[in-house]
């Protein structure tokens, strides 16, 4: 799972997705500075 922040809400949870999800989104998180 990928914990994905929202830089403008600082203190909002974390978007969590599945690696799985982010492939199907065309995501790489790779690209991303996303704590797994």
């Amino acid at each position: 799972t990928w914990a994905l922040g929202d830089s403008k809400r600082p203190d909002a949870e974390p978007l969590r997705f599945t690696t799985a999800e982010l492939d199907a989104a065309g995501i790489d998180p790779d690209r991303f500075d996303l704590s797994a």
